[in-house]
C-alpha cells in the first residue's frame, strides 16, 4: 500500500468493479425504475425523493416512491462544475475526483510501460 498510495482510495475502482453486483442486489421486482429512473438532475436534488405510478391503459396499478440517489443519476451543480456527482447504486463520485484520479492512475500506467518498454504491444 506504501508504493502506491496514489490508488489507496477504492471509492472509483469498487464502483466500477462491483457495479454488476451491486445491480444483482437490487430488489428484481424494481428493473422497471432502474431504466426509468436514469437522469441528469441538478444537485439539490441528491437527497430528495420523488412519487412514480406505473400506469396499464390510464389506470394505476402501482405507486412508488424513488430516492434518486440510490439508482443511476448524474448531478449537476450550476453554481460549481467540481461539485457534480455521478450516483450509482449506493455510490456517490465526485466528477473533479474521479478525473484526478484517472490521471493518477495514467500516468502509473505510462510509468509501466515505458518501465518495461512495452511500447510495442500499444502500436
Amino acid at each position: 500500500m506504501k508504493k502506491y498510495k496514489h490508488i489507496a482510495n477504492k471509492n472509483l475502482r469498487n464502483a466500477l468493479e462491483h457495479i454488476n453486483q451491486r445491480i444483482d442486489d437490487f430488489d428484481e421486482s424494481n428493473v422497471i425504475f432502474l431504466l426509468l429512473n436514469r437522469k441528469i438532475a441538478p444537485i439539490d436534488l441528491l437527497g430528495g425523493t420523488q412519487k412514480f405510478s406505473l400506469k396499464t391503459n390510464g389506470q394505476v396499478i402501482e405507486e412508488k416512491v424513488l430516492h434518486p440517489s440510490s439508482l443511476e443519476s448524474f448531478f449537476y451543480d450550476p453554481e460549481n462544475d467540481d461539485n457534480d456527482i455521478y450516483s450509482a447504486f449506493g455510490s456517490k463520485l465526485r466528477i473533479q475526483d474521479t478525473f484526478l484520479e484517472l490521471d493518477v492512475m495514467k500516468e502509473k500506467a505510462r510509468e509501466v510501460r515505458n518501465k518495461y518498454k512495452l511500447d510495442n504491444l500499444f502500436d
